[in-house]
């Protein structure tokens, strides 16, 4: 029988300059697990280097949580107990050690771990091996309190960091979807559509298009660069193309997008050369995005994202205002547009004040379009925020 989830209260060593970002990230990612997160998760310390989940979480969730492996790494401590000294700790903690308790020890701060096994008594040493061992005991030190335990290895050891290497934009996108579900629901009654505006190399249209799969759902990746990762030309794609070279009924959104012209150039269709992978759902459009407004219907689009490095101002004159009309015509009703704010790196002071404004310009040019507008400050944001709106639901009239 497999083990019951193990739920523990935790502290996490933490760099200061994420440390807020981190707490209102565990506030979101375990919002289901905690009745106040706003009481339950803060810093610990006056200099936040550490920070307190004080209601017992997923322990196992936490280790594999993405953000969390990337940015925290060896400096999650589940604990069981708290004790103000060390005699209370080893009164506590000595009596639980046996023949068959064999212990390896992680002290946090690391520079107290060789004074407190110097101050154990010799007969501890004998239940402790660093290399060998059945338990885990973990002690963090912070603001003269001791917040330990002592757990099986297999309750906080039965997972692998992952081994394949991912850039930070993968991670700001995925951070989106963990701490937000509603940006991406995959329980509406058609095929999800995702619109990743400036995709290539491919990292967030590769990752979309994973968490959209389970739903029949299709990503439209639109950029003149090449993509990086598996995807198909415009023209293998049945659900908009007249002169599709490959019949599939993979992606049948016919009811929902439109026929559509050529995707190479002036009315040419494209070459079997083109055609890429008929197997993926991520259609490239190898075009602007002024261009690509022709390509999708408009009131289509499910979930709008852009990464694209461009200053704010050239963003809204040379991507969402096209000579073909405003980029947002393309979103459904209920839709969510993810953008990100990018600032320049000499403004760290006032990146805050910065993004507010440019939110505050969005409002004004698009506000009548969403029913709310938020930034988020992700805890794998660089010198950026991330703007998050949603779209109104349109009167029966429109």
């Amino acid at each position: 029988m497999a083990d019951s989830p193990c739920l523990l209260p935790v502290v996490i060593r933490s760099n200061r300059s994420h440390t807020q970002r981190v707490i209102h990230y565990l506030r979101d990612r375990f919002a289901a697990e905690l009745s106040t997160p706003e009481a339950s998760v803060h810093a610990l310390d006056r200099v936040q280097d550490y920070i307190h989940v004080g209601e017992p979480i997923p322990v196992l969730e936490l280790y594999k949580d993405p953000i969390i492996e990337r940015h925290l790494s060896c400096g999650t401590y589940p604990y069981t107990d708290v004790s103000v000294s060390l005699e209370e700790l080893q009164a506590n903690i000595f009596p639980r050690m046996s023949s068959e308790c064999t212990a390896r020890v992680q002290f946090c701060p690391s520079r107290e771990q060789k004074a407190f096994l110097e101050f154990l008594p010799d007969r501890f040493h004998e239940f402790c091996d660093r290399d060998q061992y059945t338990h885990i005991l973990s002690v963090v030190h912070v603001e003269e309190r001791y917040y330990y335990s002592l757990l099986p290895k297999h309750q906080l050891m039965n997972w692998h960091p992952s081994d394949v290497k991912h850039n930070n934009a993968y991670f700001k996108i995925r951070e989106v979807l963990l701490r937000f579900p509603d940006v991406l629901p995959l329980s509406r009654a058609h095929p999800p559509v995702v619109l990743d505006i400036g995709a290539a190399p491919g990292g967030w249209s590769d990752y979309l298009s994973k968490h959209v799969t389970p739903a029949g759902g299709l990503v439209y990746a639109v950029d003149p660069a090449c993509l990086s990762i598996r995807h198909r030309a415009l023209a293998a794609s049945p659900c908009i193309c007249e002169h599709a070279a490959i019949q599939t009924d993979e992606f049948d959104l016919r009811r929902r997008l439109p026929s559509a012209k050529s995707s190479t150039g002036d009315g040419d269709p494209p070459s079997s050369a083109d055609l890429g992978d008929p197997h993926s759902n991520v259609v490239h459009l190898q075009m602007s995005a002024s261009r690509a407004m022709q390509f999708v219907a408009a009131g289509s689009v499910d979930l709008m994202v852009c990464d694209i490095n461009h200053d704010f101002d050239e963003l809204h004159r040379d991507i969402i205002d096209t000579k073909h009309g405003c980029l947002f015509d393309l979103l459904a009703e209920e839709s969510v547009l993810v953008l990100t704010i990018k600032l320049p790196r000499r403004c760290q002071q006032r990146l805050r004040s910065i993004s507010e404004h440019h939110m505050k310009t969005f409002r004004n040019r698009y506000g009548d379009r969403f029913i709310s507008t938020r930034l988020e400050y992700l805890v794998s944001n660089r010198n950026e925020h991330t703007l998050i709106a949603h779209r109104k639901k349109l009167p029966a009239n429109e």
